[in-house]
């Protein structure tokens, strides 16, 4: 099926300590991300920026500004379906003036700078630049897209919903008998959130569904009873443990264990409490919303979400964003936070490329909890895991990599692969044929951490790095 929708076509200029050649696919993300912030119409999925350049001379001269940074204009996609808001046809031009004003305004307040800064912290990207105030130029048209995966259906599901929604009846819809003519709600321009750049000081009240970033502090030298405990006929707890454990224990158990998939009884939205995994249910697009542990709901959510971790056959081949034919799944799995987004026909990343959102399993792989980087004793393999592209040569304080610690998440090339060898076009540089995988073998693990042309040594140089 089809939906109408608003498709806004333009450019913004912007001053950047980066030239236009230096702009990655990482920085493009960013400034997607800031601008899905000017308006509630918009979110990261319904953003592109299809091309960064340098801008014009004749720009830079009637603009009259002289700067030591690069001066660079960014092409950008914006796509709104108006049905998502409960808003009909005659909507379509009070949607664009009011996306248009409200991208205007966050510009010229300079609330898209800030955005800018922030989404570059997020994704761990170095980018130092500023949105200056400037005129828009932007054409609007109505096109038709095929209906995301999120959006509601006509007819309820087959089956019920594993719980009930806690939250209010959404106000989104009109309030009259006939549509109005106007969206019936004012957007924020400004960003609603922003996740946590430090871990907690104080435990939750629940379990979390991922591991702890460092180890737990040392067992105590004699154990606490003298004589063994008896075995029980009930559990010891209400509930299972969310995850299994990475390491086995030192004695065998009565009975075999078993992984139960559930949600986490303790997330939610960002600042939002009443938002938890039973309002993620209601609605599959939801499981893209970010709480307030800085978990998104598809990981915190497995149950609502069918995201329970599972063998997988491996990433969509097919699967890209947008106009952005190179925003695959290998784009993906750089960082997390890019599981997020969604491809033209409405699909989320998690779903087409699950080994590179980390939903898949394989038998042997598995991350040592206790391997913390070598820098920061909160920086374990889930922060290893956000930003893989570069933290998966981290070195760990115990003098391991993270490629050799965090093996889920950097490596188990040949379980996840069905392949294990060395790339025999690898290399470092394309200046010196000598240092290749053998180059790699004769000092491994250290050049295991090398970059190469296309790709880490680690990853191309499977059988040297012992990373198979």
């Amino acid at each position: 099926t089809t939906q109408t929708a608003v498709f806004f076509e333009g450019s913004l200029d912007f001053d950047s300590s980066l030239s236009a050649n230096e702009f990655s696919t990482d920085h493009e993300a960013a400034l997607e991300v800031a601008i899905s912030e000017s308006s509630g119409y918009l979110d990261e999925n319904s953003v592109d920026v299809t091309g960064v350049a340098a801008q014009s001379r004749r720009r830079l001269v009637s603009s009259r500004r002289r700067l030591a940074q690069s001066s660079l204009t960014a092409d950008f996609e914006l796509t709104v379906i108006p049905a998502a808001f409960g808003l009909g046809n005659e909507s379509h031009d009070a949607i664009a003036s009011q996306v248009v004003a409200n991208l205007s305004s966050f510009v010229n307040s300079g609330g898209m700078t800030a955005a800018l800064a922030q989404a570059a912290a997020s994704l761990n990207v170095s980018l130092n630049a500023t949105v200056p105030a400037q005129t828009l130029n932007v054409n609007v048209s109505v096109t038709t897209v095929a209906t995301p995966e999120w959006f509601p259906t006509a007819s309820p599901t087959d089956a019920p919903t594993l719980a009930p929604s806690t939250y209010a009846p959404s106000t989104y819809g009109p309030t009259t008998d006939e549509p109005s003519s106007e969206p019936t709600y004012e957007p924020t321009y400004q960003p609603t959130y922003q996740p946590t750049v430090a871990p907690s000081h104080r435990p939750t009240a629940e379990p979390k569904p991922q591991p702890t970033r460092q180890p737990m502090p040392q067992p105590t030298p004699q154990p606490t009873t003298a004589e063994p405990t008896h075995v029980t006929g009930e559990p010891t707890t209400g509930e299972p443990s969310y995850r299994p454990t990475t390491t086995p224990s030192e004695r065998p158990t009565s009975a075999p264990t078993t992984y139960v998939c559930r949600d986490s009884a303790s997330w939610h939205k960002k600042s939002e409490p009443s938002r938890d995994c039973a309002w993620v249910a209601d609605r599959v697009a939801r499981c893209q919303a970010r709480g307030e542990d800085g978990t998104c709901a598809y990981q915190s959510c497995p149950a609502s979400c069918e995201t329970c971790p599972s063998a997988c056959d491996g990433d969509s081949t097919s699967w890209a964003i947008g106009s952005s034919p190179s925003k695959t799944c290998d784009w993906v799995a750089a960082t997390m936070d890019r599981c997020r987004r969604t491809n033209a026909d409405g699909v989320p990343a998690y779903r087409a490329c699950p080994f590179a959102c980390g939903l898949c399993t394989f038998d042997g792989c598995e991350d040592d909890v206790a391997w913390v980087s070598v820098t920061s004793t909160s920086k374990g393999c889930d922060w290893v895991a956000e930003f893989r592209q570069n933290r998966c040569s981290e070195e760990g304080s115990d003098g391991r990599y993270a490629f050799e610690a965090c093996v889920n998440t950097c490596a188990c090339v040949q379980a996840k692969t069905g392949e294990c060898g060395d790339d025999s076009e690898w290399l470092k540089n394309g200046d010196d044929t000598t240092r290749d995988c053998a180059w790699v073998a004769d000092r491994a693990p250290r050049r295991c951490a090398a970059k190469g042309l296309t790709g880490w040594a680690y990853e191309r140089c499977a059988e040297s790095c012992a990373t198979c």
